[in-house]
């Protein structure tokens, strides 16, 4: 598998970030295609775990995923919901919070407007 990411992203966050960033976006992308996606606060979510992106990105360890993503959302890049009503659940889905948006489409030619 390659993964594409944008130079000019590494360059502002880091070479991390723009990795995670076009992997989730990609994911995205693919879900919202496939009716995988949901549609919740006007934000397009998708239901992804560490061993998902381990999948996708196996260069990096289980640990480093979960650091990972949970660096994105405190940074600000990420929202991240439960949407199961069972307490006991452990899905988490993930949204681009507008900063993450506006980083993107500043830094490449896609267009983001269908994760809007």
């Amino acid at each position: 598998m390659k993964i594409y990411f944008e130079a000019e992203l590494a360059r502002k966050t880091t070479v991390s970030t723009a990795i995670l960033l076009a992997v989730i976006k990609d994911e995205m992308l693919t879900a919202k295609r496939q009716r995988k996606t949901k549609t919740s606060n006007g934000r397009v979510w998708i239901n992804f775990s560490t061993k998902r992106l381990l999948r996708l990105c196996p260069f990096w360890e289980k640990s480093n995923c979960a650091r990972l993503l949970a660096k994105l959302c405190s940074d600000g890049y990420l929202h991240k919901e439960c949407f199961d009503d069972n307490p006991f659940s452990t899905e988490l889905w993930y949204a681009f919070t507008d900063k993450a948006m506006k980083l993107m489409a500043d830094t490449n030619d896609y267009d983001l407007s269908a994760l809007k």
